[in-house]
């Protein structure tokens, strides 16, 4: 919000708040700016997009000293939503401030795509120096220079224009970090040039820097392990630091402290002396340490991006395979397709040519019952002749009896109404024989035009058996011919 006045109505304001509480009032702030650009997202900025389950309040007045610190004791817990600023991918960015509490590495690292694109001017508040040091590094690799800001924290053309200082003679430090290779970057270095901000190269000189931080003393450096273990030792004397209203100080020495201040100074300065030089063996000895980690995230993005490659091309052969499968897929289903057709022709076929069998099972078997008729009809028909034959036996016997009546009647002629009687009874008997010898004949005609119709009707079995025997012959060719034709295209197709 401090930043907003200098920025054009074209211009846009992004701002990240983790705190519910807080950010409430920065959305009320943004209402009542000037120029409706700002945009309030309520989450934190990390190296990572993840969930932190608590988050630290540090004392119960300033709500904006929030810190995602688990070793200090938690006065309230919360659930905090962090994001990288790389996530959201904003077209430009030309100016990064960052007030997160000790965290700055944090924020950069989940901003690297970000800053590498845009070259931004990144402002940072520095209250203490171990979260500071890493920056060094960090913008020596991405050729970045650094110069210090100190100002006072009371700043009579405030906002609200309020008179009273409530600060006293404290104030705010910080660091500039200016991109070198940047299309602004001269123009940058007039302006520090005229503002006389000092270049921080060293951890020294940003010591120096907080140094000009009244508060430093009793904020960070009065609570540190050292600091404890020299009071103890009295290394520092009676110093006393105390907070004031007043304009002028917030700072009260005692009398005794005078007294043994050149003493006490001389060996703080000797301790000082031995707390940089052992800074300065742990510095390059870290400076070592991250130059390992650079060789390994060297090697590590090279192994990365070989991986990227290597799945790029198994994409690719896979795309292909899968493109080879489809075309195996469908000719599959065209070969299963014209299989089943073939084979409801093959079905259709084999029906015909049980109907075919079966018609000549029946023709066979017609002829059969027709050929057991011929031989009953032929049976009777010698019956038949059989009992002509011994019917013109009979009758010549007959005859002949009669004959042999005739001459015993002629020879005899007893009595003539018993040879008449005799006569009468012999013709009938005669007539009797004629008639059964013309029926006989009328049923060997019967016979013998019956017999003629079925050998006629078993002529007409053998050629329809022999067209029955033909046609399934042909069925059989054509379908050895399907059969043939159909599985050559089907093995043309699988090659």
């Amino acid at each position: 919000m401090h930043t907003h006045p200098h920025i054009h109505e074209s211009g846009r304001v992004h701002s990240f708040e983790p705190n519910s509480e807080t950010v409430n009032i920065l959305k009320k702030n943004a209402e009542l700016a000037k120029f409706q650009n700002i945009e309030v997202y309520e989450c934190g900025l990390g190296s990572i997009s993840e969930l932190r389950k608590l988050v630290y309040f540090v004392g119960d007045k300033n709500r904006g000293a929030v810190r995602l610190d688990p070793r200090e004791k938690n006065d309230d817990e919360r659930v905090l939503q962090i994001k990288t600023l790389d996530a959201f991918n904003f077209d430009s960015v030309d100016f990064l401030k960052i007030d997160v509490e000790g965290m700055e590495v944090v924020v950069l690292e989940g901003a690297e795509n970000t800053i590498e694109t845009n070259r931004p001017l990144i402002f940072l508040e520095v209250n203490a120096l171990d979260s500071v040091v890493p920056i060094f590094d960090w913008a020596k690799i991405r050729r970045y220079k650094i110069f210090g800001l100190i100002a006072a924290a009371y700043n009579p053309n405030n906002f609200n224009d309020e008179p009273k200082n409530i600060f006293g003679a404290a104030r705010e430090s910080g660091i500039l970090l200016i991109p070198e290779n940047s299309k602004a970057a001269n123009f940058y270095f007039e302006q520090l040039q005229e503002l006389e901000l000092p270049e921080i190269q060293t951890a020294d000189d940003l010591v120096f820097l907080l140094l000009q931080k009244p508060q430093y003393l009793y904020d960070v450096l009065q609570k540190t392990a050292l600091a404890q273990l020299l009071n103890r030792k009295n290394v520092f004397g009676e110093i006393r630091l105390t907070e004031t209203n007043s304009d002028s100080t917030n700072f009260e020495l005692d009398q005794n402290s005078l007294i043994h201040s050149d003493v006490k100074l001389r060996q703080q300065l000797e301790s000082l002396a031995q707390a940089k030089d052992y800074a300065e063996k742990l510095a390059i000895d870290r400076q070592t340490e991250i130059g390992g980690l650079l060789n390994r995230l060297e090697l590590t993005e090279r192994a990365k991006n070989a991986a990227e490659t290597l799945a790029l091309q198994r994409l690719t052969e896979n795309e292909q395979l899968n493109a080879r499968l489809t075309d195996t897929e469908r000719v599959k289903n065209a070969v299963e397709t014209l299989a089943l057709e073939r084979l409801t022709e093959n079905e259709e076929l084999a029906e015909r040519l049980n109907v075919t069998e079966r018609a000549k099972d029946s023709a066979e078997t017609l002829a059969f019952d027709r050929y057991a008729e011929v031989e009953s009809f032929a049976a009777r028909l010698r019956a038949t002749e059989e009992a002509k034959q011994y019917a013109e036996k009979l009758a010549l016997e007959r005859y002949a009896e009669i004959e042999n009546l005739s001459a015993q009647l002629n020879a005899r002629r007893e009595s003539e109404a018993d040879l008449q009687r005799t006569a009468l009874s012999l013709r009938a008997r005669l007539e009797q024989v004629e008639a059964a010898k013309s029926s006989a004949a009328e049923l060997a005609q019967e016979r013998q035009t019956t017999i003629e119709r079925l050998a006629e009707s078993l002529i007409e079995v053998e050629q329809a058996k022999a067209a029955a025997e033909k046609k399934a012959d042909e069925a059989r060719e054509r379908l050895q011919v399907i059969y043939s034709s159909k599985l050559w295209r089907i093995l043309q197709k699988l090659k």
